[in-house]
């Protein structure tokens, strides 16, 4: 972890397995990128800002190296969705400005 950097935790959701919660993990950190926030993450998926295709492979991923290609499918389309709608919002936002 970084010397000048507090890192800040906090509960924010909870899964009933692992790759739920990886995926999970996944997602609101590129929540955090979009809305501008610097992660130290060491996941590139967690650490740097990815397009809607390239979230989909990283999910993709996840359940690939989990040995699994279906286990909460639902869930993570949502996911998917929000990010799509927070970056949506977030470009809005940066042409609102110019």
């Amino acid at each position: 972890m970084r010397q000048d950097v507090l890192a800040r935790f906090a509960v924010i959701d909870r899964y009933d397995n692992e790759l739920d919660a990886k995926i999970a993990e996944t997602v609101y950190a590129q929540l955090m990128l979009q809305a501008g926030y610097r992660l130290y993450n060491l996941w590139p998926s967690q650490s740097l800002l990815l397009t809607v295709n390239q979230l989909d492979r990283a999910i993709a991923g996840i359940r690939r190296r989990a040995g699994t290609g279906s286990v909460s499918r639902k869930m993570s389309e949502q996911q998917a969705n929000q990010a799509v709608t927070a970056k949506e919002r977030s470009r809005r936002q940066t042409e609102a400005r110019d």
